[in-house]
């Protein structure tokens, strides 16, 4: 090719690249109707969701603190110290001398301190301490109730907010046809401002709302654990996921960073003292009881893997396996790869060489039968994972063996309970996969082209 064809080639690319409503990113920067729409609807959402929270508060907006919670006394005793402290100019006291009768507590080095503000800035504020601890408590689920809405309308957006752009981010979606102009895109037809939002994401959003309010670990953390810390940490992580989702989904990642961290920093004081504790309980806690942990089984485990890495390079395995394939048979694929890797796993060895062993068999024996090749990994996980390494009486799998000095039992303790639990196991697993391949061989899937 000669350099004058080069030079043309290279204006007309330039020239097209000039007519093209792209930027560098792939989206496109065709202008956009105006994300006011947008904003309104997530205002609109923000309140729907803090109505569906507010039966879940309704007690504490109305009947004061909820006494009953196991740890109220004591959070209203911490906050009416931190009170005293904060009056006194001490925003950040470290040592409480009042607590544990009077020998002093450093409380809140070791536990998080945020939602205690919360309620001491509600209680400067005009509010009673009391006031100002249920309070705290409503303000964090309805928090939880606005961020979990916002996320599942992320999460679920419909192709009104994929035309306008995601007004969050800042940036358009990229269109199918790129040289069309945007009113003439194939998947980007003039949107109706009117109604960017249509019921189905609207309603997704008010459930996920509603999940998270009204699961049921939230509610005891309030009324009846009494989870201070643990609530407010619990109403910061749809916020983080929401957070999460806008890193993964732009170019301008910057603003999210930013509100990234500030949201770790917050779950970071909601959940946890000083991060310098952390050292220490991995080093002198963490490390002693792992290296117990260690010393007491290594044996167990090298032995098994000596075991293992015999019956793999010898052969044994694979000879095992082609022993069961050949008594089953191969019409019976799935029965006999769960069979072969059951008995291997239950005679001792290792689960990992059990899969590495039985997969070439399995593999070979599904293409054969024309069985959909992702059904391999689900018999082999059930042959090798469930009722041989936690149910059957007598396996010599680290399941059973690491328990028994505890409760001072052998490896066939419950062998009844066992044997029963391992015949559900196996029956409804293989039963379960039989119907799967019969589904999809009746669709017409068959083992694949792929290796």
């Amino acid at each position: 090719m000669t350099a004058n064809h080069l030079t043309q080639r290279h204006k007309d690319a330039g020239k097209r690249q000039r007519n093209r409503p792209e930027n560098d990113a792939g989206f496109s920067s065709a202008p956009l109707p105006t994300s006011a729409s947008l904003r309104r609807v997530y205002a609109l959402l923000a309140t729907a969701a803090a109505v569906i929270a507010l039966p879940a508060v309704w007690v504490l907006l109305t009947r004061g603190a909820p006494i009953i919670a196991d740890d109220t006394p004591v959070h209203l005793m911490r906050l009416y110290l931190l009170d005293q402290y904060v009056r006194a100019g001490d925003l950040l006291p470290r040592w409480l001398p009042e607590l544990y009768t009077g020998y002093g507590y450093p409380l809140f080095t070791f536990y998080a301190p945020a939602m205690y503000y919360v309620a001491e800035w509600l209680h400067l504020a005009g509010a009673s301490l009391v006031d100002g601890y249920r309070l705290a408590y409503a303000l964090a689920v309805i928090a939880g109730a606005v961020g979990a809405a916002w996320l599942g309308a992320a999460l679920y957006e419909n192709e009104a907010i994929q035309r306008l752009g995601d007004w969050r981010l800042g940036i358009a979606l990229p269109r199918k046809s790129p040289n069309l102009p945007i009113s003439q895109s194939p998947n980007l037809q003039s949107p109706n401002l009117q109604s960017p939002i249509s019921n189905p994401p609207i309603a997704i959003s008010l459930l996920t709302a509603a999940a998270y309010t009204y699961t049921l670990y939230l509610l005891a953390n309030v009324y009846v654990r009494g989870a201070f810390g643990e609530v407010g940490a619990q109403a910061l992580l749809p916020w983080l996921f929401w957070t999460w989702r806008g890193l993964m989904r732009t170019p301008r990642r910057a603003p999210w960073l930013a509100l990234a961290a500030v949201l770790l920093a917050l779950l970071a004081v909601l959940m946890s003292g000083e991060a310098a504790l952390l050292l220490p309980t991995y080093t002198q806690v963490f490390m002693k009881a792992m290296g117990g942990y260690v010393i007491q089984f290594f044996p167990l485990f090298l032995l098994g893997a000596l075991f293992g890495k015999l019956m793999d390079d010898s052969g044994s395995a694979r000879a095992i396996a082609h022993a069961i394939v050949d008594k089953v048979g191969s019409q019976r694929a799935i029965l006999a790869i769960v069979l072969a890797c059951g008995i291997l796993t239950y005679g001792g060895v290792s689960l990992f060489v059990v899969a590495f062993a039985v997969y070439p068999i399995g593999a070979a024996l599904f293409r054969e039968a024309g069985i959909p090749k992702r059904l391999i990994p689900a018999a082999i996980a059930l042959g090798s994972f469930t009722f041989t390494m936690t149910a059957l009486p007598g396996t010599p799998a680290i399941q059973n063996a690491i328990p028994s000095p505890f409760f001072g039992t052998d490896a066939f303790a419950a062998p009844g309970l066992g044997l029963l639990g391992g015949l559900i196991m196996f029956g409804l697993g293989t039963w379960w996969l039989s119907a799967q391949q019969r589904k999809l061989m009746a669709a017409g899937e068959g083992y694949g082209h792929h290796s």
